[in-house]
């Protein structure tokens, strides 16, 4: 059951459909509270960087497909640097799914 919930929600989150489905997030908060918690170095970066780490790990558990591959801790991060910079006001969880589509679409995952 839960994998099939995992599939239906990253089927939501990759889809081109007009409709907007809102899906429930855990941990998630601002781009500008994820810049914040990177420039301080703390126990807030270590949260925002395992979260990040979690969500993607578990977009590629849910989808079945290994879109991780070659493909690190750092790099993503530093993504998700530059996205929040400019769209401080998203949820991070916007820019962990378009990291995510990001890494498919680059190694070819449908």
């Amino acid at each position: 059951m839960k994998k099939h919930f995992a599939i239906l929600l990253v089927g939501l989150l990759v889809s081109t459909s007009t409709v907007a489905e809102t899906i429930t997030t855990l941990g998630d908060h601002s781009c500008s509270t994820w810049i914040r918690n990177r420039e301080a170095k703390g126990s807030g970066e270590i949260a925002d960087l395992a979260w990040l780490n979690g969500f993607l790990t578990g977009f590629s558990f849910g989808l079945n497909k290994n879109i991780l591959a070659d493909t690190d801790s750092e790099t993503a991060s530093l993504w998700m640097d530059d996205y929040c910079k400019s769209h401080h006001l998203e949820d991070i969880s916007l820019p962990g799914s378009l990291l995510a589509n990001e890494l498919m679409k680059r190694k070819g995952i449908q």
